[in-house]
């Protein structure tokens, strides 16, 4: 049995919610799984009550967006504590960037003659270009998601509006006042992984995701490397989206159980010696 450390649900920008999400995750036979919704911890607490009654372990996470210069660098929180003032501080100012931009991207859209509904992004911080491109699409200004994003939502294309965010240190100390192992998340991503990592490592990074969809095997490889020269926990996961990315499914990349066990280890150390 397998794994999957990078999932999302209703509660940010995936189509299944956090229960159904767990139901699926013992129909794909999944060990375990963990929940890290963009800029919110909203279904952790469902989903861990739902794999009490299904038998599936899930772990408490977040994908925070943190401030780079090129490329895109996401980290992940592992095991954080969804009531902690550190990761609700964090996970309230991204959220209300996020409305920001969506009202800006939809006021560029408005500019260029197209008109899509603007209540509900007024008021539901959890949502992003996905929806965006949803809509569009069913008001007929684009045939598809991918061709939404092509056309106007994409980074460089015309109705794109950049999002603040934190810096990198404040990312991580956010999750580490969480009590999370902080991941760097899909590092395909990210400009200059060699330095990116370094510089992070400095601030409290704990772990890099290995496993991904899109990463290749010299890829792999290559963030296998970086992980035991900086002594960093490897991870991995499907970046599951449900129906917004059809062609990812949950559990796809097979991680060992045996990955999330030494985290495990690792935090009941660190427990035991603070005591």
């Amino acid at each position: 049995m397998s794994i999957d450390l990078h999932t999302h649900t209703t509660c940010s920008d995936g189509t299944l919610s956090p229960e159904a999400l767990v139901q699926y995750a013992r129909e794909k036979n999944l060990e375990a799984i963990a929940v890290t919704d963009h800029d919110s911890v909203a279904g952790n607490e469902r989903a861990i009550q739902e794999g009490v009654s299904t038998g599936i372990e899930v772990v408490p996470g977040v994908e925070l967006s943190a401030e780079c210069e090129k490329g895109s660098l996401h980290i992940l929180g592992l095991f954080v504590d969804s009531r902690s003032y550190s990761i609700t501080e964090a996970t309230v100012f991204l959220q209300k960037k996020r409305r920001e931009r969506n009202i800006s991207i939809i006021g560029a859209l408005e500019v260029m003659g197209m008109s899509i509904e603007k209540e509900l992004f007024l008021h539901n911080a959890y949502l992003g270009r996905p929806h965006i491109a949803q809509a569009l699409v069913r008001a007929g200004y684009c045939s598809t998601i991918d061709e939404a994003f092509e056309e106007y939502l994409k980074r460089g294309a015309s109705a794109y509006v950049e999002r603040e965010k934190l810096s990198e240190r404040a990312t991580i100390r956010s999750l580490i006042g969480a009590g999370g192992i902080p991941v760097l998340a899909h590092p395909v991503t990210v400009f200059d992984v060699e330095k990116t990592v370094e510089r992070l490592c400095k601030e409290g990074l704990k772990g890099i995701e290995v496993y991904y969809p899109s990463h290749t095997e010299e890829n792999v490889d290559h963030f296998k490397f970086l992980a035991k020269q900086h002594g960093l926990f490897i991870t991995g996961g499907s970046d599951f989206h449900g129906s917004h990315k059809p062609h990812i499914d949950l559990g796809c990349m097979k991680v060992p159980y045996i990955l999330l066990k030494r985290m495990k280890e690792y935090r009941a150390l660190s427990n035991s010696q603070s005591t």
